[in-house]
């Protein structure tokens, strides 16, 4: 009897496989063998068979060229790659391990790609993603990305010091080479400039530096060197500044009274150039001119003509229409006048009045212009606050996620640590504390406005109307795009105070476009003592007026910037220009907290 049952448990298993196996076949008549996954198992009596799909993988708009990041450009590129199941299963991405110097290359389980590459990453890589969904039998599928890291222009750098110089009156000395000072990543040549040099002659022949200085002057003078890259990959014309180099000139001791009468000893032999010029040149847009000099003692064979450069005020030509006004009022003075005998001689009832009226109307004029000019400060003050007294309520303007928040406040953390260490009094607008700033401010606005990070003033101006409601933030930042060309492309020393504002505008950005409220606040501002020049006392309201918006202390925010439109009028007028777009930011932005704090 027992063993019928064994052979009755034994037909049932084969005649369960058996099964199993038909549905196989039948269903490799439908799908192809590729397609195809499953996994089978049986037990006492019985056998199942898992059936599963493989997933694709759609790369969606995942760049196949990526240009390389510098120390001055970040490239990092993200997308969105996507695993698709035919029976909607859950989707798991990831890649293989890469490990190359130079490449960050990362595959989030939702799909999110980050590359990110140096000069050491450029190339051509083939990565593997891989796609799991997610069911009890589940089939990894994979897919193979291929992309090129594209080499772009790196900036030049200095690599060490430039030491100071002893300079022997009357002696031409060759001192070094610059370029055992600067280096390209590229290895692009460098084209070097002087900067500051007026009693002390640089000669720049290459890289080969030499100095010569006559016994008229004795003392120091300080310049630095400027490195451009030469090459057709863009972004061209990269500029570094090297160190603060001092000369000193060395002058031989005073005379003893033995040496009275005693001719001094002839200037060496040595062949001043004798240049002769031609008129400058038009005045280009970025405010630079030249022209055109031949040496005609032929000192150096191989550089007779030479082109200067000079810095020069851009005049924009007149418009069309101005032209023609300017013809009419032209032919109305060459008219003809009338006979003598034709004028009127008397002035009628009528005419009375006219003249009158006109007379009134210009006595009225005058009296508002001296009000104006004797009440300027009073006036604006009292425009500024009926201007915010008339701001309608809005919502606030939520530009940043709060990952870009946090990565923007970090920055700020970092660029008044860099300032705390150095105790300088003032910065150079092309040093790492000037620049850190300058470009942590245009990320802020890259992030707010999703442009790219070399975006010019037509992409702020076309993206700003679309995307801020706020006409006081949008005017915040077509004034802050002008600061930020102005410190980038000029050079020029910023006192340490102005550099504080600049840290601490870029924070008060940053709090009032996210999502940042009063009990986030995790630091501590301090207001700038208002003191010293009346330069200094505006710059140190703005500084104070910048922390009160941080905290929405408009009010406080209203009465800084009243006062410091006292010491603004007490400014010399080449000095206003300083401190006028710092002034016109401070304006938008209390109107723009008013708005909806």
């Amino acid at each position: 009897m027992v063993r019928y049952e064994t052979l009755a448990v034994l037909a049932v298993f084969i005649l369960s496989l058996a099964q199993a196996y038909l549905v196989v076949v039948s269903t490799e008549d439908v799908v192809s063998e590729a397609a195809l996954h499953g996994r089978a198992t049986s037990g006492a009596g019985s056998a199942s068979l898992c059936i599963n799909w493989p997933s694709e993988i759609n790369l969606g708009d995942c760049p196949v060229a990526i240009n390389q990041s510098t120390e001055v450009l970040d490239y990092t590129h993200t997308c969105l790659a996507e695993g698709i199941h035919p029976d909607d299963h859950d989707v798991l991405l990831f890649s293989e391990h890469v490990n190359v110097s130079g490449l960050n290359f990362s595959v989030s389980t939702a799909g999110l790609v980050t590359i990110w590459a140096n000069q050491t990453g450029v190339g051509n890589y083939s990565v593997t993603l891989y796609a799991e969904d997610i069911f009890q039998c589940p089939f990894v599928s994979e897919k193979v990305f291929d992309f090129e890291i594209m080499q772009i222009n790196d900036p030049p750098r200095l690599i060490a010091n430039i030491p100071s110089q002893d300079i022997p009156v009357n002696i031409e000395i060759s001192a070094f080479s610059l370029d055992d000072y600067f280096s390209d990543p590229d290895g692009d040549p460098l084209v070097y400039d002087v900067v500051g040099a007026s009693e002390f002659e640089v000669i720049l022949e290459g890289s080969s530096v030499s100095f010569f200085v006559t016994d008229d002057f004795c003392g120091e003078e300080h310049i630095y060197f400027t490195a451009t890259d030469v090459t057709e990959r863009p972004p061209q014309n990269y500029t570094v500044d090297s160190n603060m180099v001092t000369l000193n000139a060395v002058c031989p001791p005073e005379e003893d009274d033995d040496d009275v009468g005693r001719a001094p000893a002839p200037p060496p032999d040595r062949c001043t150039p004798e240049w002769q010029c031609e008129r400058w040149g038009r005045c280009y847009p970025n405010g630079t001119q030249s022209r055109r000099c031949v040496d005609l003692a032929g000192c150096d064979p191989n550089n007779l003509e030479r082109l200067f450069w000079q810095d020069c005020e851009y005049i924009p030509d007149p418009e069309p229409e101005e032209e023609e006004v300017v013809e009419e009022e032209e032919e109305e003075e060459v008219e003809p006048e009338l006979p003598e005998r034709e004028r009127p001689v008397l002035v009628d009832e009528d005419e009375r009045e006219i003249v009158g009226v006109i007379i009134g109307v210009l006595i009225g004029l005058s009296v508002l212009l001296f009000l104006y000019v004797l009440f300027k400060k009073e006036i604006k003050g009292a425009y500024a606050r009926l201007s915010w007294w008339l701001t309608r309520k809005a919502r606030k303007e939520v530009l940043l996620s709060d990952a870009q928040k946090e990565e923007l406040l970090k920055l700020v953390s970092e660029a008044e640590h860099a300032l705390s260490l150095d105790d300088s009094k003032e910065f150079k607008s092309s040093g790492k504390v000037v620049r850190g700033i300058v470009s942590a401010q245009r990320l802020y606005v890259k992030h707010a406005l999703g442009l790219q990070l070399e975006f010019v003033a037509e992409d702020l101006e076309r993206v700003s109307q679309k995307k801020i409601l706020h006409d006081p933030l949008r005017n915040v930042f077509k004034l802050l795009f002008r600061k930020l060309s102005y410190l980038e492309q000029r050079k020029f020393f910023v006192s340490r105070l102005h550099v504080s504002l600049l840290i601490e505008e870029l924070r008060q950005l940053v709090l009032n476009t996210s999502s940042y409220s009063k009990d986030d606040y995790g630091f501590v501002a301090k207001e700038s003592p208002v003191s010293g020049s009346a330069l200094d006392k505006c710059v140190a309201l703005l500084y104070n007026a910048m922390v009160a918006l941080e905290f929405r202390e408009v009010s406080a925010a209203e009465e800084k910037y009243i006062s410091l439109l006292k010491f603004y009028e007490e400014l010399p007028e080449e000095k206003k220009s300083l401190v006028y777009d710092d002034i016109a930011r401070l304006y938008h932005n209390i109107k723009y907290v008013l708005s909806w704090a």
